[in-house]
């Protein structure tokens, strides 16, 4: 079997050597993307450092190993999937230019004139993952359309995600804006896109990008693409500050809310009716809330505004894991109670509320990362009694 796989290596990399020059000849372009695939991957670091296919290379925050928790005083650290030791290095926040880059509208995929598709830590995982990327030949390339000027995009391949969306994409705004504060910039985003996608999008654009949207299967080549790094990490949702405050509160001013949110608001997530880590008790879980003052919310029936109007509002916000608690950006210094499927949690949400100063709580229970939850109620109650401080009716 290994002998196999080097002989495909083998020929990959041949094939590659024979079609990359190819592919950059106009007039033999589209014939040869209309009858081959992806030819390498590269990350973006490599790219960088490589200075080929990268160019102007701007370090907007230094490399740096940031602590974020102490394992001794929080007890979600040991237990989580990964950070165990409650630090992590995060690599240069940085923007170059890929010169004439290719994008694929949809995903997001962003490839160097030589056909290597560029990733980040976190991207990797979902094209390497992903059936229709991991293989070495994954997708038909078709017609290329050419767009000149100065170009960029916030979309990959889980913004589809409302966590992936707002930590990892529109966290990459504020870097962009800070590398090109004056030149017209254009963001290509598909014409897939949700209302809520817009609306968040739309209340952070800087005076000098548009927003240009583009059929979701289309394959573009672009003079000049802005290629931002990923600003938070694997499993991660800490950021600096500013990049928080980025996002948070130009939408405050859209909105007309205060800078510093005001809570008073219990509320419960609900996930009723999703595929993944909804509560199949749930009624059980909101008899047992209601006494503490807490409301059921379903942010699947709430516009993007009265999402955030809510969550400025938040005093406790109580949910099974999911996208939703996205919305903790808009949070004051809250306690944040998550109910988690399993023994071993992902580290997306607790490393948010550190970064954003929340406490974080938790209930685990004994499934898959994905399954549905039957809630432990006595050791929800006990959280909010023994950790929050809170008595039935007290509010």
């Amino acid at each position: 079997m290994s002998v196999v796989a080097d002989l495909f290596d083998f020929a990959k990399r041949v094939i590659k050597k024979l079609i990359a020059p190819l592919a950059r000849i106009e007039w033999l372009a589209g014939p040869v993307r209309r009858h081959f695939y992806f030819l390498d991957f590269i990350s973006l670091e490599d790219a960088v450092r490589d200075g080929k296919n990268a160019r102007n290379a701007r370090v907007l925050v230094p490399a740096q190993r940031v602590t974020f928790a102490f394992p001794e005083s929080d007890s979600f650290v040991s237990r989580a999937r990964l950070y165990r030791e409650g630090w992590f290095d995060r690599p240069d926040i940085l923007v170059c230019e890929i010169p004439e880059a290719y994008l694929y509208v949809d995903k997001g995929i962003v490839c160097t004139r030589d056909l290597e598709v560029i990733y980040d830590i976190e991207s990797r995982r979902f094209l390497f993952k992903n059936d229709a990327y991991k293989k070495p030949f994954a997708v038909r390339m078709g017609i290329v359309k050419r767009l000149s000027g100065l170009y960029s995009s916030i979309n990959y391949l889980a913004a589809g995600n409302h966590y992936h969306w707002t930590i990892d994409c529109l966290s990459k705004i504020h870097s962009l804006a800070q590398y090109e504060p004056r030149a017209r910039v254009t963001l290509i985003m598909p014409d897939t896109m949700g209302p809520v996608h817009r609306e968040s999008l739309d209340c952070l654009l800087p005076a000098n990008f548009r927003v240009e949207y583009h059929s979701s299967k289309e394959w573009l080549r672009l003079e000049t693409f802005l290629m931002p790094s990923l600003v938070s990490g694997f499993y991660n949702g800490f950021l600096p500050v500013e990049y928080y405050d980025s996002i948070r509160l130009p939408v405050f001013r859209r909105f007309q809310l205060s800078a510093t949110p005001a809570p008073k608001l219990r509320l419960y997530i609900s996930r009723r009716g999703t595929r993944f880590r909804s509560v199949l008790n749930e009624d059980a879980v909101m008899a047992l809330l209601q006494p503490y003052g807490f409301q059921k919310i379903e942010l699947d029936k709430l516009s993007f505004r009265e999402q955030v109007e809510l969550f400025h509002q938040a005093e406790i916000l109580v949910g099974p894991s999911g996208a939703g608690f996205n919305l903790l950006v808009y949070c004051g210094k809250i306690p944040v109670v998550v109910l988690h499927p399993n023994q071993v949690p992902d580290n997306y949400f607790h490393t948010m509320a550190q970064g954003l100063g929340q406490s974080y709580h938790y209930v685990l229970h004994h499934g898959g990362h994905d399954d549905h939850i039957e809630a432990d109620l006595p050791a929800l109650k006990k959280v909010l009694e023994t950790e929050l401080g809170l008595r039935p009716d007290s509010k």
